[in-house]
């Protein structure tokens, strides 16, 4: 009786964990839905005020360089929602970028 409550209970914690991770997987995609599209913005203002800053006015390295770090930070925010949403993925599910 013991080894099948303690069976039991181990089925219980994996279809709650199961679950969990479904429902963090759907959150994930709802919020991707704001968060790549805001973080593919950010990128291409900072890749342009990057570019302005080098090419016009190499004067001002300040906000250069804050140009450069937005573009690349918003592009590491993109990779790592993509990893993080490819750990909760069910099995099976294959993802597209449509680029």
């Amino acid at each position: 009786m013991k080894h099948f409550v303690m069976k039991l209970s181990w089925l219980t914690a994996k279809g709650i964990l199961a679950a969990l991770r479904f429902v963090s997987f759907v959150l994930l995609l709802l919020i991707g839905r704001l968060v790549v599209p805001l973080a593919g913005l950010a990128s291409g203002v900072g890749l342009l005020l990057f570019l302005f800053c080098a090419l016009v006015c190499p004067s001002q390295s300040t906000p250069m360089w804050a140009g450069a770090g937005l573009a690349v930070g918003s592009t590491v925010v993109v990779v790592a929602y993509q990893a993080l949403l490819g750990l909760v993925a069910p099995d099976g599910w294959v993802f597209f970028n449509d680029m």
